[in-house]
């Protein structure tokens, strides 16, 4: 629900970008999951994807609760002199991923349909999956605002330069202790171990 009533004309067109780019973003998670499903164990198991589905009204109260805190973030520690889409622009990408990404964790939107029997009898890897589904969209959601990562997926690995953080933030979300504050430290810290992080604090020493 938005606690600050009806949405302002910047509000609403911020919420009519993310809503569906996160949409198309599902999908394509839900594909990439649904490939490596089919490579691994065939396609029985990558069958149950089809099940796995986005509940459109959660994603909606996901991205409406970001905004939520962007207008708070805006009027307590933004100049509130700042147009909406202004003041979004000065927070960093880390706090705009870190921030999403607490609400789509908090509303689950990824739900999947499916009897006990056929769940218990799906390999490991599929059973996998659909219990994390909503993590691994979250994360994806995250890298999508966090594209100086884009190029740089393949050091996620383990031994890569951002396993252990990556491995940090995976940690706090299933032990139900993530927050937005701990997620923008260590996005911040990717950042600065990325090209792009490197190369712009060459500049500033």
């Amino acid at each position: 629900m938005n606690i600050y009533g009806e949405r302002g004309e910047r509000a609403e067109k911020l919420f009519k970008a993310r809503v569906p780019a996160y949409e198309a973003l599902f999908s394509t998670t839900r594909s990439e999951i649904r490939s490596v499903i089919l490579d691994e164990c065939g396609p029985d198991a990558a069958a149950v994807m089809s099940r796995v589905q986005l509940n459109r009204g959660k994603l909606r109260q996901a991205v409406d609760r970001y905004i939520n805190d962007l207008i708070r973030l805006k009027e307590m520690h933004i100049d509130v002199a700042n147009a909406f889409d202004v003041s979004e622009k000065k927070l960093h990408r880390s706090k705009i991923a870190a921030y999403t990404m607490k609400w789509v964790l908090h509303e689950h939107p990824a739900i999947c349909v499916i009897e006990l029997e056929e769940y218990d009898g799906l390999p490991g890897l599929a059973k996998g999956f659909l219990d994390d589904i909503n993590v691994i969209y979250a994360l994806q959601i995250a890298f999508y605002h966090l594209n100086f990562l884009d190029k740089e997926r393949k050091h996620f690995s383990p031994g890569g330069k951002y396993a252990r953080v990556h491995h940090d933030l995976i940690y706090y979300i299933k032990t139900g202790a993530y927050s937005e504050k701990m997620a923008s430290l260590l996005f911040d810290a990717m950042y600065a171990n990325s090209p792009e992080g490197a190369a712009e604090l060459s500049k500033s020493a």
